[in-house]
């Protein structure tokens, strides 16, 4: 996917959780969608110590989610 801000390529991953550590945003690499283990690739988005909130925008006109690392409280 191109960035819709700088018109790179975007890299594509899914945002899980692992246990009780929050939400992670994993890359797509040959970990298995199931990995139990914290990549030091993984970017942390939500902690339960903040609620495990994660403010997200959308735009129901081209239905894309954006997060803005700036925004994460870890």
């Amino acid at each position: 996917m191109i960035c819709p801000y700088c018109e790179e390529i975007m890299q594509e991953g899914w945002i899980d959780q692992y246990q009780t550590y929050g939400l992670y945003w994993t890359p797509n690499e040959e970990r298995g969608f199931l990995e139990s283990i914290i990549d030091p690739h993984d970017i942390r988005l939500t902690s339960l110590a903040h609620g495990g909130r994660l403010i997200v925008y959308h735009c129901e006109k081209c239905r894309k989610f954006v997060i803005d690392e700036n925004d994460i409280e870890v």
